[in-house]
Parts: C-alpha cells; sequence; structure tokens
C-alpha cells in the first residue's frame, strides 16, 4: 500500500495537478515547510505525468522556491499551455503551513504575468491576508488544549 499523500495536496482528488508547472502548485511548493516540499516531490518522482521529471532535479526545486519566494509571487510555467491562459498565486498560510492559494487566471495574450502582478497582486495578497486570519482564529493553535 502507497504512504499516504502528504498534508495539503491531495493526489487522490487531484492525481494529475501541475504542482511544478500551475501558478498554485508552484506557491505551495515555494512556501510549505521543507519536510512537506520533499514528501511532495517524492509523490511526484512516483508519477510520469508532464513536468513531473522535474522532481528529480534538486537545483531546479531550490531555484523555483528561491524566485518565487524573492518575487513574492508564483506564475505558471510558460511551457504549461494548456489553455492559452496563464496565472499567478499567493500562498495562503497559517501557522507556518500552506491551507491553500489566491490565484488569478486570464489569457495570455491580455498581459503579462508582471504586468498582472503589478496590477493585482496588492489584491491577491490582501484576499490571502484576509483567508489567513479568518483561519486562524477559525481553528485553535496546536498549544491549545481544553479540557473536557
Amino acid at each position: 500500500m502507497p504512504p499516504p499523500p502528504p498534508p495539503g495536496l491531495n493526489f487522490r482528488e487531484c492525481p494529475h495537478a501541475d504542482v511544478l508547472l500551475g501558478a498554485s502548485g508552484r506557491a505551495y511548493l515555494a512556501y510549505c515547510p521543507d519536510r512537506e516540499r520533499e514528501a511532495v516531490l517524492r509523490r511526484l518522482r512516483e508519477h510520469d505525468d508532464p513536468g513531473n521529471e522535474l522532481a528529480h532535479d534538486p537545483q531546479w526545486v531550490q531555484r523555483l522556491v528561491h524566485t518565487v519566494r524573492t518575487r513574492g509571487y508564483s506564475v505558471r510555467a510558460p511551457e504549461y499551455d494548456v489553455d492559452s491562459r496563464t496565472s499567478i498565486a499567493v500562498p495562503i498560510r497559517v501557522r507556518g503551513r500552506v491551507i491553500g492559494c489566491v490565484n488569478l487566471t486570464w489569457r495570455k495574450t491580455l498581459m503579462s504575468a508582471q504586468e498582472a502582478a503589478r496590477r493585482h497582486l496588492p489584491d491577491l495578497r490582501t484576499a490571502a491576508d484576509r483567508i489567513e486570519t479568518l483561519a486562524a482564529e477559525a481553528s485553535p493553535s496546536p498549544s491549545h488544549h481544553t479540557t473536557p
């Protein structure tokens, strides 16, 4: 029996998720804890879906993480052109864990990723920040213990 999927990424619900090529997957990988990232990469190496070969290249992954964190958002890989669209994404984090991403997708003929980020990144970040606040308020911290 295969090991369970890493927290935060359900391979049963999205077995062909383009984690290494799509903007949301890239944001998730760049900001999830190192141990979780390695578990995801290990699972990706088990599948020969397009893009997963990149999971075998630690330098590529390291550059991706550095680029996304430096820029503050991720961009869909240019070679991931399945629908003439492109995307940018930012992570939603609570207590050091990525619980989701906020993503903006548009027809790539309308504007570049850099232009979309210039116009819309502040709104994406504001939305992510608000979701993070609400999620943190809705879930007790791990150190919070209740007595029956």
